[in-house]
């Protein structure tokens, strides 16, 4: 299944999910998922999460073993807005409720600590997003209000489950080492690579650039390949962080990262 559902059915998780929480692929079972011909184009929202959510909502409700989906259910507390649950249903070992992430962060520091991981646009921390998560989203349809809510869908959630789904970047020069990050994360997370635009010389100029627009950042896009010239005239008019996916002559994606403006 070489498309964007696919690569959620078969990515590994960012963070290694905390005990009182379940992995998505334990909800899900993908080896009975029915792949069918679909246009992934008809998820497109303008933001990347915005796009993945409805690619996990499509196979939450393909999943026969699931039942009774809802979405963006919102918890009010009087007139305020206490959180939003992304998804409750029900399973055959009962019902659950889960939050779900697609992030992309570079590593600015050693990678002992979650803070040394930020987003591309410096607005966005793994710390942050984690403690967010694991502390309030995930606690949400735990409190009075959020109990009623879910009620009121007809589901009582007593599974909770975290799906973290991405890319760590790393500086280019020590991509593919092996470094000792912080135990939170998962040391089989999907990882790239990120650099300078006056670095670029380090990358190979022999391979086939592509340069991937959001929300299309799960698989690379063949269709429009770069050689190194074409690639550097294209990264020289930049003036923020470009994702590029590295493409061998056989079309085989090698790796992908991030160039950034020298001043970023």
């Amino acid at each position: 299944m070489d498309n964007d559902i696919g690569w959620v059915l078969r990515s590994p998780s960012l963070i290694n999910v905390p005990k009182s929480y379940i992995p998505f692929h334990d909800l899900i079972s993908p080896d009975q998922f029915k792949p069918v011909a679909v246009n992934t184009s008809t998820f497109i929202e303008r933001n990347l999460g915005g796009y993945y959510e409805n690619i996990v909502n499509h196979i939450l409700n393909n999943d026969h073993h699931l039942s009774d989906i809802k979405r963006n259910i919102k918890i009010f507390n009087n007139e305020a807005t206490l959180g939003e649950l992304d998804f409750i249903g029900g399973s055959s070992t009962g019902d659950f409720h889960l939050e779900c992430a697609i992030k992309y962060y570079l590593r600015i520091g050693s990678g002992t600590k979650l803070e040394d991981f930020i987003g591309p646009g410096k607005r966005d921390r793994l710390d942050l997003k984690y403690e967010r998560m694991v502390e309030h989203q995930l606690r949400v349809s735990k409190t009075p209000q959020g109990i009623l809510a879910c009620k009121s869908e007809g589901l009582s959630p007593a599974i909770f489950v975290m799906l973290v789904q991405g890319y760590l970047f790393h500086p280019f020069a020590e991509f593919g080492s092996k470094i000792a990050l912080h135990p939170t994360i998962n040391p089989s997370h999907l990882q790239g690579w990120w650099l300078r635009q006056n670095e670029l010389g380090q990358i190979n100029d022999s391979d086939f650039y592509s340069i991937m627009h959001k929300p299309r950042w799960l698989i690379a896009d063949q269709s429009n390949l770069l050689d190194y010239a074409e690639l550097k005239t294209e990264l020289s008019k930049a003036d923020r962080p470009i994702l590029v996916a590295r493409i061998d002559k056989k079309g085989k994606e090698l790796d992908r990262g991030f160039v950034v403006p020298n001043e970023w």
